[in-house]
């Protein structure tokens, strides 16, 4: 199997399993892939060099994708291991606020994409991730504050961790924050005291669009010393 992202071919190595502690490249010099359930972690000597994918390229390989192969779909290992990867993320006290719903169906694809004002590729792509905030279960341990903010944040980092995984997994995504709320809590079956945050089509992309321009530094950056 080939994998294109944004443009390279990549062919998972012979004899490997993407998911769970590897997505299709070597993690360290001395690879051990991590089980299920550790993080996905690499363990490796602390003196050995690690051979990174790397990071860096593969935020930059990260772009907004709006046409899929929708009749490929996305190997229940890998997603296993974008949901690992996604719950991995940090949040507020720890307590993860958030919930994700992996929606595959086609009639739930397409009624988030109706939720969406018809964005078209919500349906077209294999998977469509909701991230979703829980509000109480942060303001227990911060009050409003927790339940206005910290929750969002920790469902918004969730699903900015599964976005590069999405990547580092040989597939693309696009996010979409708008929606009606109550449209797509409909579809995921949750109540009105959980709030979703972001849709995030899942697939093999069948377009490779070019990078964006970006803001200087300098326009977005305050050193302050």
């Amino acid at each position: 199997m080939k994998c294109r992202i944004a443009g390279t071919a990549v062919r998972p190595e012979p004899g490997r399993t993407p998911g769970c502690g590897w997505f299709g490249r070597r993690l360290s010099v001395k690879e051990t892939p991590a089980p299920c359930g550790t993080g996905g972690r690499a363990v490796h000597s602390i003196r050995e060099p690690i051979d990174m994918w790397d990071f860096f390229e593969t935020v930059r390989h990260r772009h907004s994708v709006r046409r899929y192969q929708s009749d490929v779909a996305v190997e229940p290992e890998k997603l296993h291991a974008i949901l690992e990867t996604a719950c991995a993320a940090p949040s507020a006290g720890d307590l993860q606020a958030y919930r994700i719903a992996v929606v595959t169906g086609q009639a739930q694809r397409e009624a988030l994409r109706n939720a969406a004002g018809g964005q078209a590729f919500i349906a077209e792509a294999p998977a469509c991730l909701v991230f979703s905030a829980v509000p109480s279960r942060s303001a227990r341990e911060y009050g409003e504050r927790g339940a206005s903010l910290f929750a969002i944040q920790d469902a918004t980092i969730a699903a900015a961790y599964a976005q590069l995984a999405v990547v580092a997994a040989g597939m693309a995504s696009a996010w979409v924050g708008s929606f009606d709320e109550a449209a797509v809590r409909a579809v995921i079956g949750e109540t009105e005291d959980v709030r979703p945050v972001a849709l995030m089509s899942v697939g093999y992309p069948a377009e490779l669009p070019e990078p964006t321009p970006r803001r200087p530094l300098k326009d977005v950056v305050t050193h302050i010393e």
